[in-house]
């Protein structure tokens, strides 16, 4: 790098040199003269101006690093207090779940029809991983890697807060007699009703991590969690990687179908996770995908902001459809946002 700038300024020197030789023969003919200065000016102003448009260039880039690095920890930050809102209301709802000894399993078409499978639902949560683990690799050699980042946070944020209230307004009976509740229920102390809650947030709610629950039904957080990754897998791997959309759809219906396999949830939980992530995933796109001019009508914004309060400081620098570009991890612009 260095031996090509020194390089640049002796061709700087030794055009100066030209040019002032050049003058010093064309004093005697001021007309010559003229147009040497021109050019020399000219040469100079040129000079200035890409000088000038790089350093602009690179200061407007690492501000939208900045700025999108920041939108990103926000939604993060969003997508942790959520998730440990979540966990401390599953605590709630286990102390208030209705007994089994005197509340029977709701009548379900699918769960009166299909045995249990007591291995189903670690299934569902591997399948879960495996997705998870395409969706990563996404995100590793996708450019706007951040902006994919926020979006997913934001998302599974709102629907875990949406979901706290809907287990909260409503305990429906456990859906299957074989599932040991017992011991979960708790009017402990805030310290262990804490403890447990830190259980449930540090095991990601996963049963193969040790995490039991009982009474979080209404609705499904393994359905919604796996449902989002297939969806942002549709949107953000290259389009035409038709086996990979197809592989993805596949085994979110799979899983879907083994956390009902295990009885773990009712019919109903299912479907309603599954149609509010469709549509939250569809209308937050939906606003981001509006160009700017779009984004500045107040009608537009007022519903977005009406699912996604923090939208319009989110999405305030996207401006139409977020383009698929893809580079290597090791690339000098991993962290181009």
């Amino acid at each position: 790098g260095g031996g090509g700038g020194g390089g640049d300024d002796d061709d700087d020197a030794l055009s100066s040199n030209d040019e002032e030789l050049t003058l010093a023969k064309a004093v005697a003919d001021p007309a010559k003269a003229a147009s040497v200065i021109e050019r020399s000016l000219r040469r100079r102003r040129y000079q200035f101006s890409r000088a000038l448009g790089k350093e602009l260039r690179r200061w407007r880039r690492n501000e939208k690093h900045t700025a999108s690095f920041g939108k990103a920890s926000f939604a993060l930050a969003f997508l942790v207090f959520s998730v440990w809102t979540t966990s401390c209301t599953i605590v709630i709802t286990n102390a208030r779940v209705p007994s089994q000894s005197e509340w029977k399993p709701l009548p379900d078409v699918v769960l009166d029809i299909v045995p249990v499978m007591t291995w189903a639902f670690a299934a569902c949560e591997y399948i879960t991983l495996a997705l998870g683990a395409v969706l990563g690799a996404t995100l590793l050699l996708h450019r706007h890697r951040m902006v994919i980042v926020r979006r997913l946070a934001t998302i599974l944020g709102t629907l875990y807060f949406f979901r706290c209230v809907t287990m909260l307004v409503t305990s429906l009976p456990v859906p299957e007699l074989e599932i040991d509740c017992a011991g979960l229920g708790t009017d402990g102390t805030i310290e262990e009703q804490l403890r447990m809650a830190w259980v449930i947030f540090s095991g990601a709610g996963l049963s193969i991590n040790g995490v039991r629950s009982c009474g979080d039904y209404c609705f499904s957080g393994h359905t919604t969690a796996l449902t989002l990754i297939n969806l942002f897998i549709q949107e953000y791997t290259p389009h035409d990687y038709h086996s990979v959309h197809v592989w993805a759809h596949i085994a979110n219906a799979f899983g879907c179908f083994f956390i009902l396999a295990a009885h773990q949830h009712y019919t109903l939980d299912v479907i309603m996770a599954y149609y509010l992530t469709e549509r939250l995933h569809g209308a937050y796109h939906s606003y981001a995908a509006l160009t700017l001019k779009q984004k500045r009508d107040g009608r537009l914004t007022k519903w977005a902001l009406r699912l996604f309060p923090f939208i319009s400081y989110l999405e305030d620098s996207s401006d139409g459809v977020l383009p698929n570009e893809y580079e290597l991890p090791w690339n000098m612009k991993f962290l181009t946002y």
